[in-house]
């Protein structure tokens, strides 16, 4: 294991690569900018939170990741444990969910390097693909449902999925109608955008739209909500002002919270790597998780993971090397710094037009009836890790979905040894 294998690729850097991977890292930050925006809605955080996890933590993958093409970042999935754990752990307590945010995020990346040092990179397969797929279908049906009243503008009391869905009903014919015209016609340019043009940074053009409706006819004297002015400057590294035992109560949660965006953002590194011919270094990018999640904590930023959408965009783009996260990372920075005044009139419905087709890309379909086709119980699996998420709630979901991967890995061993003395003369 190198310790710096991203560092050692820019110093042996071929410049033919520089155009590609500048436009690569421009695309990237088309898109990263506004769902770091979006994604911290999920947390229940500020904004400016959103784009310091979207920045700041891309800086420290690209010097010591081993994947040329992953762009990590916010995820859904991660967002909503966070939320979840946060929730928990917090009471109700807003000062002290802020509080314990940054904390949460630095107990996971020490976490990940606890588990790099142990050399657990493994557990990137510690999900079974069944089981992985079932419980990225239950966060997105959590999270599109979680933004059903931002796009109608209506205030949501709920908190579970069950909760969510009937207040929803109940207020289709009670919505705010603006935010719904704006909401709901966001959500099918992007799905368009997303089958006709799918390397299109989408996102960005949502979200251009919608601070474009504000501006022109002065929406939010209609009563649609945005963002609001964003904090001016850079953020101040520093630790979270919380008591020593904090960190060892967070220390749980953390541990779910690794391996479930390891595992995600494991799977998207191999599955761009195999694509482009060359390999991947589990316990190296256990490393790299480990010290961009300690950069996000000290600049008050939530967990992060590997993005699917924005490495696919990078790909897209042909990004060469890890210069496109570097890239993307300073012209987030620039926007953030030299033209701040645009990202305050986003409209809360556009980001949630965002989230929501995120959050529909991740429904796998497909997935689910190929494992029923091939094997039904690994469908049944599926279904029920899904299931397990919407009743239970996620972070529960998740302890479901290990004891079913446990279960199931089980299974197939005494299979295996099952077959293999049916077969032996």
């Amino acid at each position: 294991m190198r310790l710096a294998p991203g560092l050692e690729a820019l110093a042996r850097y071929d410049r033919r690569w520089l155009p590609q991977d500048l436009l690569a890292g421009l695309s990237v930050a088309a898109i990263a900018l506004p769902v770091g925006i979006a994604y911290a809605d999920i947390v229940g955080v500020p904004a400016i939170i959103g784009i310091y996890s979207a920045i700041f933590p891309l800086l420290a993958y690209a010097l010591f990741g081993s994947s040329r093409q992953l762009i990590i970042g916010p995820d859904a999935a991660t967002c909503l444990l966070v939320a979840a754990s946060l929730a928990s752990h917090a009471g109700g307590d807003a000062q002290r969910y802020f509080a314990l945010l940054p904390a949460l995020t630095l107990v996971t990346g020490v976490v990940y390097l606890a588990a790099s040092v142990a050399r657990f990179g493994f557990i990137a397969s510690f999900f079974s693909q069944p089981i992985l797929i079932g419980y990225l279908n239950g966060i997105a049906l959590i999270i599109v449902v979680g933004q059903l009243s931002k796009l109608l503008g209506y205030r949501s009391e709920a908190h579970d999925f069950v909760q969510q869905l009937q207040e929803f009903v109940e207020h289709l014919d009670r919505g705010h109608a603006p935010t719904a015209w704006l909401g709901f016609s966001i959500v099918v340019a992007l799905l368009i955008l997303r089958r006709v043009a799918p390397a299109f940074p989408a996102p960005l053009l949502g979200v251009a739209a919608g601070i474009v409706a504000v501006a022109i006819f002065d929406l939010q004297a209609r009563g649609i909500a945005v963002t609001g002015t964003l904090p001016s400057g850079l953020p101040r590294p520093q630790l979270p002002a919380v008591e020593s035992t904090v960190y060892l109560s967070l220390l749980q949660d953390a541990a779910a919270i690794m391996i479930v965006s390891f595992a995600s953002g494991m799977l998207t590194a191999k599955s761009f790597a195999q694509r482009n011919n060359y390999a991947v270094d589990a316990n190296q990018e256990l490393v790299a998780f480990g010290l961009a999640n300690l950069v996000s904590g000290l600049v008050h930023g939530f967990p992060i993971t590997g993005a699917d959408s924005r490495t696919a965009v990078n790909n897209a783009m042909g990004g060469r090397s890890q210069l496109v996260g570097i890239a993307a990372a300073i012209v987030m920075l620039l926007v953030l710094l030299y033209v701040p005044g645009p990202l305050a009139l986003v409209p809360t419905a556009a980001l949630a037009a965002v989230v929501l087709v995120s959050a529909l890309a991740m429904f796998d379909v497909a997935g689910l009836l190929l494992l029923a086709q091939m094997r039904w119980r690994e469908g049944l699996l599926s279904i029920a890790t899904t299931l397990g998420v919407l009743i239970l709630g996620v972070v529960p979901g998740v302890a479901v979905a290990i004891a079913l991967t446990s279960e199931n890995q089980h299974r197939l061993s005494r299979q295996r040894r099952y077959n293999f003395v049916i077969l032996s003369p």
